[in-house]
């Protein structure tokens, strides 16, 4: 099928991306990228009866299974299997361009990356690094592995972010957030070790030795209650080997139903203690990628390659859409025509709180729309927000102070 003409900044922006693929491969690509945004949807029959809705009204009609032939050409080894092998080499180069981009688009440039696992039922699970934006989260680098297949996924993760790291820029703050069930010395110190300040979830248990007076005590009990946060330097593990000297946060906010343990290499006041509310917003984008957006898991595919190459598609559909939606939420913050928001304001706006209508969702309208009048803008921009702030109500005591008593 050839790309119709609105499809065209999409194929040149994948070729600008992506220039080490195939023609084909990126013509391929730029059909899938285009056909779920026109339907809204990345299962493979909803993109197929979109691309012949579009290419009827553009008056030379596909046939259904012509077009999904065309869009199966992405994932098929056409019985080479020296071809596909090479196609397995092709995709990891796809992660630091696609961060490279990311970058592009950012403004202003800082960056927080979440890490997290997401499974589809029984068939595969997911690794996934993703820059986390405006309560949602992009994927740029992903692992994908039988949801039987045993074996720790640290390995995966540390391939991943070595994979990343060469596209971003020396002296940018990056924020590298993880859940208690990925918490690892290694990570923390890998993360460390690339300048990178890791933020990383603890389990409330963990007995701690604080570096202030030696004294050893689980680290939950450094907070009385909700309303309180404790932040100060402190040895987690016995053994030599295991060590780290890190600050410790544990953060219990009012709204919480039980306090955060988190480790950072960061010194104690150069940390935000509400900062790991973000690695919230990847689990936004897994909802996306699955039933509230793409429908990831209504596809038929268990071939672990295919998967990601699948995921390759709904991230740069993802971009195009989140990018859309920030340029629309900014004209309505501005009050003006989204015509009118030309370039991203500086400094960044504050965080916007609970949105009625995410930015994922109503950039996919705008996207759709755009398609159906064959115009699709490609010149849109990311604009972080600030990152969160804990509540004034909240009682922060460091370590290198005496606590001062709450107010009467």
């Amino acid at each position: 099928m050839r790309l119709l003409p609105a499809y065209y900044p999409i194929q040149d922006t994948v070729a600008q991306v992506l220039p080490f693929l195939s023609t084909s491969h990126r013509r391929q690509l730029s059909l899938w990228i285009a056909g779920v945004l026109e339907a809204q949807d990345g299962y493979e029959t909803a993109v197929v009866l979109a691309l012949q809705e579009a290419t009827q009204a553009a008056g030379h009609a596909v046939a259904a299974n012509t077009i999904r032939q065309d869009l199966r050409e992405l994932f098929r080894d056409a019985g080479a299997t020296d071809q596909w092998a090479n196609r397995e080499l092709e995709l990891p180069r796809c992660f630091p361009a696609l961060l490279a981009y990311v970058l592009t688009l950012l403004v202003p440039q800082e960056l927080a990356l979440a890490i997290d696992v997401t499974h589809f039922q029984d068939r595969v699970a997911a690794i996934a690094v993703s820059v986390v934006y405006r309560a949602r989260a992009i994927p740029v680098a992903w692992a994908i592995r039988g949801a039987a297949a045993r074996g720790r996924w640290l390995p995966q993760i540390l391939a991943l972010l070595a994979l990343v790291r060469p596209v971003v820029p020396a002296g940018l703050r990056v924020l590298v957030l993880a859940d208690e069930g990925l918490f690892s010395p290694t990570l923390v110190r890998t993360v460390q070790a690339y300048g990178w300040l890791p933020l990383v979830r603890g389990h409330l248990t963990t007995v701690v030795t604080l570096a202030a007076s030696g004294r050893q005590c689980a680290a939950g009990t450094l907070v009385p209650g909700p309303g309180h946060a404790w932040v100060g330097r402190v040895v987690l593990f016995k053994t030599v080997a295991a060590q780290l000297r890190v600050t410790l946060l544990v953060v219990w906010g009012s709204d919480h139903e039980e306090a955060w343990v988190l480790v950072t290499s960061a010194a104690p006041r150069a940390v935000g203690v509400y900062w790991y509310r973000l690695r919230a917003w990847i689990e936004c984008s897994f909802r996306d990628l699955k039933a509230l957006g793409w429908q990831w898991e209504r596809t038929q595919r268990r071939d672990c390659t295919r998967v990601a190459w699948h995921w390759l598609v709904l991230a740069f559909a993802s971009i195009v859409a989140l990018a859309a939606g920030t340029r629309a939420e900014e004209a309505e913050r501005q009050g003006v025509p989204r015509a009118q928001v030309i370039r991203p304001p500086l400094p960044p706006p504050p965080q916007t709180g609970q949105r009625r209508v995410s930015t994922f969702t109503r950039g996919c309208a705008i996207a759709h729309r755009q398609l159906v009048h064959g115009r699709l803008q490609l010149t849109d921009w990311l604009l972080q927000e600030a990152w969160p702030e804990p509540p004034q109500t909240l009682h922060i005591t460091y370590a290198d102070e005496p606590s001062t008593p709450l107010p009467q």
